[in-house]
Order: C-alpha cells, then structure tokens, then sequence
C-alpha cells in the first residue's frame, strides 16, 4: 500500500473544487496540472473514500461494548486495582461472552487496543511502596480526603445525623494486661491470675455523627452457635455471626451491609445516609459496594494507613471500649472465675458498651477526626512533619484527584439509575407502558418511540457489559480465595523429619501413604464383609439340610388343620340341620 501523502490529500481537494465548479473540465490535464494521481481523482469524483476513512469496521468491540470496557477500566482505577494488559482482554472476552459470541480476543488485541484509545488510558509501571514510607501521609492527600468529604456531603445532600462510621476490632477474650494495684511497700512485684483463654471475637461497631449507635455485630470462632450464647443481656437486634477464624470476611461484609441498612433506614432524616469505613477487603467487593448504592448509602472510604488519625472509631471509641474489657476480665478474676469463655465474654459486652458508646463519647469521637464540627486543623496539626532530603516526592498520578474520589462510585447495574439521575427513570417507565400498549393493545409504535428505545438502549449496554466484566472479576476473585483457603486449611501431617526433600518426590511419598492407607481400610472393610458374608451361608446351608424335615412337618401340620376344619363344617351343618 502506497504511502499516505498530506500534500496530494490538498491537491486533491483542490482538483475537487474545480470539477464542482466547472463539471465539463478535463480529469486527465487536470491531473497532470495539479500532479495528482487520475485514479485517486476519479474515485474521489465517485464518492469513494480514501482507505484510511473506511478503518473501525473489523473492530472486535462495537461502541456500545467499548464503553463498557472503558467503564469497567476506570472503575479499577478508582478502587486503586488498576488493570494489566491481561486483564484488559479478560474483559474484553467476557464482555464478548455476555453478548453471545463464542472466541474471545487474541494476546495481542490489547495494546492495539490501548493506542487506539491513547487519549484515555496509558501504561505504567507501579511500584511497590515500603510500609513505613506509605504510613506517611503528605498534607495534601489528607486535605483532600477533607475536600473530598465536603464535596460528598454537598453532592448528596447528606445531613450530619444521616453520616456514620464502621469498623471491625477484635478481643483475645481471656488475655489480661497489666494493671496499676495497691500492694505494700516491700513488695517488689505482683502477679495476676491470667485465664489465657485466647479465643479471638471480632465485633463490628458502628457509630453516627449525631451522637448515636446501631447494636453490634459479634463474629464469634467455631462452626456451632450455642443455646448459651444467647442467654445473655446482649440487645435483641445485636447480629451473631460464627466463622471458622473468629475474623470478618466478604460474606460477613454482606451481612453486616444488610444489618446496617436495616437499623438505620427508618431513622434516616434525609435522602442519602453516608458510611465512612477503612480498606478492609470485606468493605470493597462489589457486592457491598452495589448494595450500598441500590439502598441510598454513599460509601466513603479513607485513606490507606491513615485510621488512627481519620476514623472517629479508632480515635475515640475502641480505646475505651478495650478498657472497659479489661476491667470485666478482672473483675472476673478477682473473684476466682480462671476460666473466661466466650459466654462470659457475651454476657459482659453489654455492658461494656453501655460505658463505652454514650452520646458525649460518640461526639468527641467525630470532633478529634475534624469532621463534626468541621475542622481539618485538629488533624493535620497532629501530622509529623518531613524535610523535603527526608522522604523524596512521590510521583504524580496518572489521574487528576477529583478523578479519585475517596467515596466509592457505584458500579452501575442494567435499568437502574445514578443518584443524581432525575428524569432517567421515567424515561424507562414511558418506553415499557409504549411497549406494552403496543403488545397488549396493538397500538403501533412510531418512529420516535423506536429511536428512543434505541438511544436508551445504546446508554444502558455499556452498564450492563461492564457489571457482567465486574461479576466476573469478582467471581474470579473468590476462586482465588477459595484455592487460597485449601493451601491453608491442608493436612497438618508430617512427610519428613530434617534433611531435604523435593517437591516431586514428597508428593509421591503422599500419595503412597494415601493409597496404603486406602487399601488397609479397604482390606478393613472386605473382612468385615467376608465374615458377614460366611456367616450367612452357614446360615442358608443349615437351613437347606433341614428343609426336608420341615417339609414333613409343614404337611402334617397342614392336613391336621384340614381335618379340624373339616370336623368344623359337619357341625355347623349339624347345627343348621337341628335349628331348623
């Protein structure tokens, strides 16, 4: 293929402006004037394009598909899970999945596909940031999580009773730290009875900007709920939960968001509630996040590394809440009760967040954050200052920072609308009362409603492609959880003692062991049954050597009672005979 000329491209257009002007003029001289080609100047005449015009037909998206794409990408970007090249033609493929086609795109469809859309994505390498170096936070990132929050306030319309703050803490419930006691003056050292029950309890708290609180939400250790964790003074609405670690997970996420809706929705005061929470994994998989949005709760996230400065919970609560357990813990020791269980942990938690969770409590905790009353001062007052040779500057992100907003947008799903949609939904309504009326009542459809159903449709299939992208990487997601578990939770059993071993060698010597250990148990099994089975057949052998014996007796017995019938007879005729 000739390579494309700018100059001849002119020419051309000049050539064209001629022959509108002047259609009896010579094509041929015309050409050679102008030094254009005559065969690019009759298809031009001709309304042919030029090739580089008829480029997008063999795209493996339509539009409608690659703005789901588009949408899925800036949705990982938001939650800080920004995609690879692989990643990208994953979803591509399920997207392709979802609307019926059967192949998937190829390796190296993704970065044709990235330059093609240069002016809205571009790769970079990530890197790793040391733990100690990400705790630090810059001023400005903790203006803007201020900023940030203003602006979901202002854009939803929340109110300060409707704002709240989650967060999980957990209990050694048997560990007792030291204390300050009173003892004599010659006494070098005290020691305390310690239970050393260390059953982990992980609660959920949940605190509102106006002063109150939900009822909590206990995780308890095990795979059995007892009649005895329930015989306590814990409030009705209070959420018992059992995992197998005694931590939260993405189902005890869900479980939480549902309890969470359920205890605040009647007492909501305005439109939207909003939950502030941390970057637990439990807080950000897409069904939370979704479940959020179709119940009206704005999900705000905080900072990585920044709880102990930003989040009311651990600020102001969660200290004292600790307290108040160890005050129970040896209470309960100090009158000779050494063994602490998880009952007795429930039946001393209402209470302790009866002294915990008061109104004044609760208020100061929202104050020390700078949040309620609104004062960013309290906080960054509070942050440790850098010399610029102390901690070289952080590269600028690729994004600017209204585009990574700490409060987590909703993944939109099919045929539902944004928060700041008005008129969407009644849209929708029109176009299904139309196309029923014309299903039921056969009343025509005109041009109009027909373009209209198209546009809705083309604005709603990007959603829909990119929740099915989402479900898919969250499905993938849990498988990955699910194999992670299985290495976990695998036999505890010992292959060697000292020395070395490889890999390939030890699974062997595994699965050996395993097959021995099947075959003895088999071997268990077939004696059981082969004894059962002997048993049987002396059985059936005694029986058949006496079947002739019982024979006689079955026939004796058989005729005896044909006699007694018999004799029975002649006296009913007898008796029939007499009586008449």
């Amino acid at each position: 293929m000739p390579c494309f000329d700018a100059e001849e491209e002119k020419r051309l257009l000049i050539c064209l402006d001629i022959v509108q002007t002047n259609p009896g003029t010579k094509l041929a001289k015309l050409a050679r004037e102008k030094r254009v080609s005559y065969d690019k100047l009759r298809r031009r005449i001709r309304k042919v394009p030029d090739q580089r015009a008829k480029g997008g037909h063999n795209k493996r998206l339509n539009p409608p598909q690659e703005e789901g794409l588009k949408r899925y990408i800036s949705y990982l970007i938001r939650i800080g899970q920004p995609p690879t090249k692989d990643g990208i033609r994953r979803a591509a493929s399920q997207i392709l999945l979802t609307c019926g086609e059967v192949s998937g795109c190829s390796k190296a469809w993704a970065t044709r596909w990235l330059t093609r859309n240069k002016e809205f994505f571009k790769t970079i390498r990530a890197k790793t940031l040391p733990a100690e170096r990400k705790a630090v936070h810059d001023r400005e990132d903790v203006e803007g999580h201020f900023q940030d929050f203003q602006y979901a306030l202002r854009e939803f319309n929340i109110l300060q009773d409707d704002v709240y703050n989650m967060d999980e803490t957990g209990f050694r419930i048997g560990c007792l730290n030291g204390r300050v006691v009173i003892t004599h003056t010659n006494t070098k050292a005290v020691y305390l009875a310690d239970p050393e029950i260390r059953d982990w309890v992980t609660t959920i708290e949940t605190i509102g900007a106006g002063g109150t609180t939900i009822p909590s939400m206990i995780i308890l250790a095990g795979s059995v709920m007892l009649e005895k964790h329930f015989q306590n003074d814990l409030d009705d609405n209070t959420l018992l939960g059992i995992t197998v670690t005694g931590y939260s997970n993405d189902i005890m996420g869900m479980e939480y968001i549902q309890h969470f809706h359920k205890m605040t929705e009647k007492r909501t005061k305005g439109k939207f509630r909003m939950l502030v929470f941390d970057g637990h994994g439990s807080h950000l998989s897409d069904r939370f996040t979704w479940y959020c949005w179709q119940h009206d709760i704005v999900p705000f996230r905080l900072l990585a590394h920044s709880t102990h400065l930003l989040q009311p919970l651990d600020v102001g609560i969660f200290q004292p809440l600790k307290h108040w357990h160890q005050v129970a813990l040896h209470d309960s020791i100090q009158y000779g009760d050494l063994e602490y269980t998880k009952t007795d942990f429930l039946c001393a938690y209402e209470t302790m967040r009866r002294r915990t969770f008061k109104a004044s409590t609760i208020l100061s905790a929202w104050k020390k954050v700078g949040l309620f009353p609104f004062d960013p001062s309290l906080v960054l007052d509070k942050m440790k200052v850098f010399e610029p040779d102390q901690l070289a500057p952080l590269e600028t992100p690729m994004t600017p920072r209204r585009a990574t907003m700490t409060y987590v947008e909703a993944p939109p799903q099919p045929f539902q609308t944004t928060p700041t949609t008005g008129n969407r939904e009644a849209h929708r309504v029109y176009l299904n009362m139309r196309l029923f009326d014309y299903m039921e009542l056969e009343i025509p459809l005109t041009p109009s409603y027909t373009r209209a159903l198209v546009k809705y449709q083309r604005a709603v299939e990007p959603r829909v492609l990119e929740a099915s992208a989402i479900k898919a990487r969250d499905t993938v997601r849990r498988l990955a959880e699910i194999e992670k578990t299985r290495r976990k939770t695998g036999s505890g059993r010992h292959v060697q003692k000292n020395g070395v071993l490889y890999k390939g060698k030890g699974s062997r010597q595994i699965m050996e062991r395993t097959e021995e250990e099947q075959a003895a148990l088999d071997a268990v099994v077939n004696t059981r049954v082969q004894t059962k089975v002997k048993k049987t057949e002396k059985e059936y052998r005694k029986w058949v050597k006496l079947l002739p014996k019982n024979i006689d007796t079955w026939r004796d017995t058989a005729i005896l009672h044909r006699k007694t019938i018999i004799a029975v007879l002649a006296e009913l005729e007898y008796i029939i005979v007499v009586v008449s």
